[in-house]
């Protein structure tokens, strides 16, 4: 029987040292999934991190493994290591949500592609992670199943859309987990949560049988404790996908064995015009101590000049994509059939897309999403906002279709 301590260390493990210790038979997949459980079924309440704890499936699932293993039959590094997926990911038998009461009771019966490569490599899924609700937010408090809670302060926010994710990686509730990142999706979450998260390169990993957000710009990607736990679950989900259109033939690397070679020749571009302005100190601080960390791991660091023009495009694209704040004089929300008027002009004007607070002003209520009697969400009143908090909430995300973390 392990005692409290050894429990909280095995959860604690990254997936590398796990996946050694799976391996090499010194734990067992059927112990470690059990001690996951466990864990879910004791912190769940205050995180809500799940949506679908798919606890008979993850123990059969880990007695499979462990079976297999035992027969020298190991499938790799996933091989009886308990994930999560976010529950946008179609799950064979089990409910896919999207964090919407529209799909509140919705079963697909086939598995999305990134599912079929878990499952494959012998991954064990212990359940589906709440999200902000279709992934279009950054919060992950607008969902029909309860918001979710930061590991590291429960008054905060978990960031989103992927917060299930980021929360249940950082709580110690899986040893990695997937989630989408269209704007931000899976990068501001595990920064909120202090895990990693990695957007990969556009069409590397397939997006079939994931509920889109944007066709054009959707990724799938890892969330673990690590950059090495990154490079293994990447290497497990990469790869062409022929019955995905947006799905790209390309070489997938060795990501592990990567890691293990200095970056020496890598070049490092920094653009400290318009991104660095406004910064406040306890962001900066980091940023500059990172920065001299990769000074000296890599061939250097050149300062990147943005132009005037390219300066001034962003801040056009940042205008464009903000709403326009709406008030009723009683009340300071809108009304059910204005907010509707005003969603469709939003949609149409500005692509729908809109931005939320930054995450470190969570714990005041005006930066808390408000719900009026009509359901609509109130807009936050910027004229309060510090100016620096005014120009870091109107940086523009970033929409390209590259890799980034």
């Amino acid at each position: 029987m392990q005692n409290s301590s050894q429990t909280n260390d095995l959860a604690f493990l990254s997936l590398t040292e796990l996946s050694e210790l799976i391996r090499s038979r010194k734990v067992s997949p059927v112990e470690v999934t059990r001690n996951i459980l466990e864990r879910i079924e004791k912190l769940q309440p205050a995180l809500n991190a799940y949506i679908t704890v798919t606890r008979d499936v993850a123990m059969k699932s880990a007695q499979e493994a462990e079976s297999e293993i035992q027969q020298k039959k190991w499938r790799g590094p996933l091989h009886g290591v308990p994930v999560a997926v976010k529950d946008l990911f179609d799950t064979a038998g089990i409910k896919t949500t999207a964090g919407s009461a529209v799909f509140k009771d919705r079963v697909p019966d086939m598995d999305a592609e990134v599912i079929r490569k878990l499952k494959a490599a012998g991954a064990v899924l212990v359940g589906k992670t709440n999200m902000h609700e279709f992934a279009f937010g950054g919060s992950s408090l607008v969902t029909y199943f309860g918001g979710v809670h930061n590991p590291w302060d429960l008054g905060r926010i978990a960031g989103g859309s992927s917060g299930g994710s980021a929360a249940a990686v950082a709580a110690g509730l899986c040893y990695g987990a997937l989630g989408s990142d269209t704007a931000g999706s899976i990068r501001n979450p595990a920064a909120y949560c202090g895990i990693v998260g990695h957007k990969p390169t556009y069409g590397l990993v397939s997006t079939r049988g994931v509920i889109p957000l944007s066709w054009t710009l959707d990724h799938v990607g890892p969330m673990t404790r690590t950059v090495s736990d990154t490079a293994l679950l990447l290497e497990a989900i990469a790869g062409y996908d022929p019955e995905e259109i947006t799905s790209v033939r390309m070489d997938v690397p060795n990501y592990t064995a990567a890691l293990r070679a200095r970056p020496t020749s890598v070049r490092v571009g920094v653009a400290h015009d318009f991104f660095f302005e406004g910064l406040e100190p306890e962001i900066e601080t980091p940023t500059n101590q990172a920065l001299s960390v990769l000074q000296k791991l890599t061939a250097g660091i050149t300062e990147v000049a943005i132009s005037a023009r390219g300066q001034e495009d962003l801040r056009a694209l940042v205008r464009a994509r903000l709403p326009r704040r709406v008030h009723s004089k009683e009340r300071g929300t809108l009304s059910a059939r204005d907010s509707r008027a005003f969603t469709r002009r939003r949609k149409h004007r500005h692509g729908g897309l809109y931005s939320r607070p930054p995450a470190d002003r969570t714990d005041s209520a005006e930066y808390r999403p408000g719900v009026s009697d009509s359901g609509c969400h109130r807009d936050p009143d910027l004229s309060r906002w510090p100016a620096a908090d005014r120009r870091l909430w109107h940086r523009p995300k970033r929409l390209a279709r590259f890799p980034g973390a």
